[in-house]
């Protein structure tokens, strides 16, 4: 295909399709396939991304499409959209025949995420733990992203037998370049 786009990580995308008519007020129903591993076909859980309603004439196809987080970055494969005159929804397929339609492909190519951070490790933790005003938990961030992230939000809970102790939230709010660790101390008030 000679249409390519590139999809992240995590991401969703909304989408608008105009789906025209050659003169005839007919009923048609359009279809959004992704092939998220690349496998060269459409039949996997999720590759089928959207299914229109019946649009008679003119009109509007609508909808997000949201990449899954455990895409292979630089991987590249098929969005594909069939367009197919007819009112039941399962008989517009991602690879087969029709009377009257439209099928088109468009190469995409699947990005790590730009906001991609999490906590790695928990630091300095011993069997000795105790509850008091002194008691500081540390954590190891990292940037799984391709952008600087700032204002991280950090929430971490204490459970003690199955029962929650507190719950600490706050922000990690200097820089962290992408692909790397650095270790937040959380107050713990």
């Amino acid at each position: 295909t000679t249409l390519n786009g590139a999809l992240e990580a995590g991401k969703t995308y909304p989408f608008n399709i105009n789906i025209g008519t050659c003169g005839g007020s007919f009923d048609k129903i359009a279809k959004l396939f992704v092939d998220w591993n690349s496998d060269g076909d459409f039949n996997d859980a999720d590759e089928t991304i959207n299914t229109s309603g019946i649009i008679n004439g003119t009109g509007l196809f609508t909808g997000n499409l949201t990449v899954p987080v455990n895409i292979t970055p630089g991987n590249s494969s098929v969005l594909r959209i069939v367009l197919s005159e007819g009112v039941n929804p399962a008989s517009v397929i991602s690879c087969g025949s029709y009377a009257k339609g439209e099928t088109q492909d468009y190469k995409v190519t699947f990005l790590k995420s730009n906001s991609d951070a999490g906590v790695i490790a928990l630091n300095g933790l011993t069997n000795n733990l105790c509850a008091n005003s002194d008691q500081k938990i540390s954590v190891k961030l990292k940037n799984f992203g391709n952008a600087v992230l700032t204002q991280i939000p950090v929430i971490v809970t204490v459970v003690n037998n199955g029962t929650i102790v507190k719950t600490l939230t706050e922000n990690f709010i200097g820089n962290l370049p992408p692909n790397n660790e650095i270790d937040f101390q959380l107050n713990g008030t």
